[in-house]
């Protein structure tokens, strides 16, 4: 199972490793962030990917490697302090869902947060961009409310743990 990677301190995994792997008859999973982009590169090969993250990139060839992208802490437990786009993604959807944001806003603050590095998408650097997307008052305010409970967003997260209890690499052997 291939779930994370790095960027900058150690390479990524290879596709040469896991074209290797697969060749040698290992079942080779991948989900949620580097894993879920090796998955939908390599799914033709016989990586299987799991997850919302793997579908985003396995319908998408042209999403970029940074909508999975965040800075945290060098030790443990490596705290986060940015959000990968694809929690901020599911975080405005869920805005426009509730009628907070009105879909004009939403790509207004996805173009903007879009074209900043993946290291200050932050939760404060977010709050920003609402507040000057007209987001108005009591709107800002619930949206502020729904950020203190950002973890339901975080989709990374969710896949790995929905991986877990799936236990799809059991499943397919029955």
């Amino acid at each position: 199972m291939i779930v994370d990677g790095t960027y900058h301190r150690y390479p990524a995994v290879a596709h040469a490793e896991i074209r290797t792997a697969l060749e040698q008859g290992w079942e080779v999973w991948g989900l949620s962030s580097m894993g879920a982009i090796r998955a939908a590169e390599m799914a033709s090969l016989g990586m299987k990917g799991f997850g919302v993250v793997y579908e985003a990139f396995a319908e998408d060839e042209d999403l970029p490697d940074d909508v999975v992208a965040l800075v945290h802490a060098d030790e443990p437990p490596y705290t986060p302090v940015s959000e990968p786009l694809i929690h901020i993604k599911a975080y405005l959807k869920d805005l426009i869902d509730n009628g907070l944001i009105d879909s004009a806003q939403y790509r207004e603050v996805i173009a903007k947060i879009s074209c900043t590095w993946f290291g200050n998408r932050t939760l404060p650097a977010l709050r920003t961009l609402l507040s000057h997307s007209g987001t108005g008052a009591t709107q800002l305010e619930e949206s502020l409310r729904r950020m203190k409970h950002f973890q339901r967003y975080r989709v990374k997260c969710h896949d790995f743990k929905e991986f877990l209890v799936a236990r799809p690499w059991v499943a397919g052997r029955k």
